[in-house]
């Protein structure tokens, strides 16, 4: 099964699971921000050949919560990062958002940023796999610096295909307990994600 539509399972590993031993409010020591934002270079999709159209993907506006830095701002920056940006980007191929908000020790986000630029290079186009948070909840590790935020999310089966149209890979979505490290670091950086556990294929 390709890692790139199975949510963060095979791409949350390394960096993610030890934020995950000590991002927690019962973890010990407060942890102070040292990450940085991501610097890289990510522009929307181009390609020379002329793929099989793809839905028209509108970008995603920022929640106005996440304006807040508290509890409530870091679940909402969680939310937008799962719920909004990751099908746009697969969609559209623009990583601009993404990037902006992953930090860039996130083993996660940078693994999602690695498997969309290989789609875009292969040409091809992706549909389906919207993520949509069912439960969410946040709380302080470090207030004003840092929180942890757990989340279900469930998400809607994927066809990945080339540039004629066939189908390269599919997946059939499910739902997922996911925790993500959120520090405030002039405002919203995604430290980490990680599968807590997996549910299966959701409901038709």
């Amino acid at each position: 099964m390709p890692h790139r539509r199975r949510l963060i399972a095979a791409a949350a590993t390394g960096a993610a699971l030890l934020l995950l031993a000590g991002c927690t409010p019962d973890s010990g020591p407060e942890p102070t921000p040292s990450a940085t934002r991501a610097t890289r270079s990510a522009t929307p999709a181009q390609s020379s050949a002329t793929p099989t159209p793809s839905p028209t993907a509108t970008s995603p506006t920022r929640p106005a919560a996440m304006g807040t830095n508290d509890e409530a701002g870091a679940v909402a920056a969680a939310e937008y990062f799962l719920s909004d940006l990751y099908d746009y980007m697969y969609v559209s191929g623009d990583t601009t958002e993404w990037a902006a908000l992953a930090a860039d020790d996130c083993s996660f986000c940078n693994s999602v940023l690695s498997d969309v630029e290989s789609m875009k290079t292969a040409n091809h186009s992706d549909t389906g796999s919207a993520v949509e948070v069912t439960a969410s909840r946040g709380a302080a590790i470090n207030r004003g610096e840092s929180y942890s935020v757990w989340v279900t999310a469930a998400q809607s089966p994927s066809q990945r295909r080339d540039a004629h149209g066939a189908v390269v890979t599919e997946d059939a979505g499910g739902t997922y307990d996911l925790f993500l490290a959120v520090w405030w670091i002039d405002g919203w950086v995604i430290r980490g994600v990680d599968v807590l556990a997996t549910h299966g294929e959701p409901s038709p």
